[in-house]
């Protein structure tokens, strides 16, 4: 019998790489940029990755 991690599909994301964050951090304001993950969801189901409950 394996176990759930070896069953599994992993998705590793760069979350700053994905919502267009630049390189450096010198902007003065602050960009909430994790509702632009949400867009990626449906991308990660169809490669059928295994959810975290």
């Amino acid at each position: 019998m394996s176990t759930w991690y070896e069953r599994g599909v992993f998705y590793h994301m760069y979350p700053l790489g994905m919502t267009g964050a630049p390189k450096h951090n010198s902007e003065s304001e602050t960009t909430h940029r994790f509702k632009e993950l949400d867009l990626w969801i449906p991308h990660i189901k169809e490669l059928a990755a295994t959810p975290f409950t």
